[in-house]
Order: structure tokens, then C-alpha cells, then sequence
């Protein structure tokens, strides 16, 4: 199944004037389709509460490693009390 269906998918299954939002995490948690594409962009894991984000510098420049990948750094999700109980 490709991904670009299955978000087309997410997006027609979400209603969120009604308060509905679907979305795919794979096995180890990371969403991979969802109505907002930050949740993608940033590997939101629902396991682990965390989401990834690129480390930028003063500038607001993203970092790269001398092999020039991008540097990233987990930082905790922060969840209301009610999401935390339909988990």
C-alpha cells in the first residue's frame, strides 16, 4: 500500500470539527499518516512520547554531521491528560 493512498485515506476518515482524527503508527509507534503533516515531518512516536526534530543553530540554520546528515534530537510529547487516557 502506498503511503500517499493511505494519508489520502486518513484525511477522509478525519473529522476534526467533530473532534475525530485518524492516523497510522508503524510497529514501533511513529505515526506515518496523519491529517497534520508536522506529526509525519517530526516522527511523533506515541510509544515513546517523543517527537524528532532537526537541532538548528543561532541562525536557525539546520545542523549537519561532518557526513552531512541532518542532526536531530528527541524531545518529550506533551499530551493533555485526556489524550493520555484514550491511549
Amino acid at each position: 500500500m502506498k503511503l500517499d493512498f493511505l494519508q489520502n485515506l486518513i484525511g477522509e476518515y478525519s473529522h476534526e470539527e467533530d473532534g475525530r482524527i485518524s492516523f497510522v503508527m508503524d510497529g514501533e509507534g511513529v505515526v506515518v499518516a496523519h491529517p497534520h503533516a508536522v506529526q509525519i515531518e517530526e516522527q511523533y512516536n506515541y510509544r515513546d512520547m517523543t517527537r524528532t526534530v532537526s537541532v538548528k543553530d543561532a541562525e536557525g540554520n539546520t545542523k549537519k554531521d561532518k557526513d552531512g546528515n541532518i542532526i536531530t534530537e528527541q524531545i518529550p510529547l506533551e499530551a493533555s491528560e485526556e489524550f493520555g487516557q484514550k491511549m
